[in-house]
């Protein structure tokens, strides 16, 4: 009984980090060594707290930074709107837009890095892991990968 309660308790954290785990192992399987894969980095924002970014992906194209959700069901969702839905069947969860939380991780680490990499290499993920079906109302690109949807959106976009 101990063993189910500890489990349940730790669900959402251990799908999070397999969601994590899974772009790690797309990353090592199926790009070459110009990709430097940085995993669960937190850096200081300005409001005196802290970001946690999931992935920064360094390559010769940009700096990506990756945030990256274990959903299944269904994803509703507006570019602006500030909480986006997840439906399984007749159970609806709500969570915060994915697009806004990692446009705050790009600043932040835009604002580490700004004597070093230019603000236009970086590119902002959105990495969609598992069963999820994308129901979106933005003009957000994506692509489908072996192991779920990748969502792509530039910063330049508005």
């Amino acid at each position: 009984l101990f063993g189910i309660g500890l489990l349940t308790a730790f669900k959402p954290y251990l799908k999070g980090k397999f969601g994590e785990f899974a772009v790690q192992a797309h990353v090592k399987l199926y790009l070459d060594e110009r990709y430097t894969l940085i995993n669960d980095v937190t850096l200081p924002d300005e409001q005196g707290g802290t970001t946690q970014i999931d992935h920064i992906l360094l390559s010769p194209f940009g700096v990506f930074v990756i945030e990256t959700k274990n959903y299944k069901g269904w994803i509703f969702g507006g570019e602006r709107q500030k909480m986006w839905t997840q439906k399984i069947y007749k159970k609806i969860f709500k969570f915060q837009n994915p697009l806004h939380q990692n446009y705050k991780h790009v600043k932040v680490l835009q604002s580490v890095l700004q004597d070093i990499v230019d603000v236009d290499y970086f590119i902002l993920l959105w990495c969609l892991c598992l069963n999820a079906s994308l129901k979106l109302r933005c003009p957000v690109r994506y692509l489908k990968v072996k192991h779920g949807s990748i969502i792509l959106r530039p910063l330049t976009q508005k």
